[in-house]
């Protein structure tokens, strides 16, 4: 693996609630907690980990469309908290990011071309003729082919999948080195996903992009990333190659994501974790480790007032549960339940 292209280091990210009617009652709700993490060149690195988990505010944080309470954020090690002005608009072509939703995403009073031309205007890319050629070349990497088809159409006029490859499109038309996908399948059905997926591995094949994989679907993690970050509340439970992660987890809350999936019949995955069948009352969650009321594993004395740290179990595979490898060969060696995905 290639040295890093994006990493951050201490990165923290918290929001404050409404509260109530009279402005009491606020509350401060943590998003990302101390993450530090390198993304290499050329992979494409999934980001799995359930709503609220704050998966989508880190993509966030990294195109500049919010910024951190405390932290940096390096990319190629240039501090982008720092940029302004031209470098800053140089920094958001080399990094674009496809949303979740394109029904949201899309202006709907824009024909497909102009939603595609826009980028390269914007950064002055070609002359007209070079931009349309640009612009056949993407919609037919992106599947919407012929071209003549889409291209004067209007978002209302396509289907859901055709809007996100307009979507992922626009995204790719200006060619970036880092692209960021925040659960871009989540509303498609199974067939276009697949699809979808091949389409980010030809583009990491063809322009060596990478890519910064959002998801709660650890299905789709499996299928295309080369390695997954798990996280949980904020913080970064577990680290390393996708199949290590996914076959041989070693902290509870990545049992329990795998544990959720669908069962059908025999497979690579071992579930029936039993990570979520435990309830802790009390304790302070900002002093443990951030699990610890739903695990089943949890040693109250411990969990509740230490928090664990990432740590190396095996040659690139991170955790950070103080019973990991006790519960790691409990699992492999009870496992007799397999999951396909």
């Amino acid at each position: 693996m290639e040295r890093p292209i994006l990493k951050t280091r201490a990165l923290y990210k918290t929001y404050l609630t409404k509260g109530g009617f009279f402005g009491g009652g606020k509350k401060r709700i943590v998003a990302l907690h101390d993450l530090n993490l390198d993304i290499f060149r050329g992979e494409i690195f999934g980001l799995v980990g359930e709503s609220g988990s704050g998966k989508s505010t880190f993509g966030r944080l990294i195109i500049r469309l919010e910024d951190p309470d405390k932290g940096e954020i390096l990319f190629e090690d240039m501090d982008i908290l720092r940029l302004r002005g031209d470098r800053l608009r140089s920094f958001r072509r080399e990094v674009q990011i496809i949303f979740q939703d394109p029904y949201q995403s899309l202006n709907p009073y824009l024909s497909v071309e102009d939603i595609l031309k826009e980028p390269l205007q914007i950064h002055k890319v070609g002359d007209k003729k070079e931009r349309m050629e640009i612009l056949e070349e993407t919609m037919s990497m992106v599947g919407l082919v012929p071209p003549s088809a889409y291209i004067k159409a209007y978002t209302h006029q396509l289907s859901g999948g055709q809007r996100q490859r307009v979507a992922i499109a626009r995204a790719m038309v200006l060619r970036p080195r880092f692209l960021i996908a925040d659960e871009p399948t989540s509303m498609l059905d199974a067939s276009i996903s697949a699809q979808l997926f091949d389409i980010f591995l030809n583009f990491k094949e063809t322009y060596g992009v990478t890519i910064l994989f959002i998801t709660h679907n650890l299905s789709a993690a499996n299928y295309l990333c080369d390695r997954v970050g798990v996280l949980y509340k904020g913080h970064l439970v577990e680290l390393g190659r996708s199949q290590e992660i996914l076959t041989r987890p070693y902290h509870p809350y990545t049992m329990a994501l795998l544990d959720a999936v669908p069962k059908f019949g025999r497979c690579d995955i071992p579930t029936e974790f039993g990570t979520l069948q435990r309830q802790f009352e009390g304790g302070d969650e900002s002093l443990g480790c951030p699990f610890f009321k739903r695990c089943q594993r949890a040693k109250m004395v411990r969990c509740s007032n230490e928090l664990p740290v990432l740590l190396e179990v095996e040659p690139g595979h991170f955790s950070s549960c103080f019973y990991g490898e006790e519960i790691h060969k409990e699992v492999m060696e009870s496992a007799a339940c397999r999951l396909g995905i």
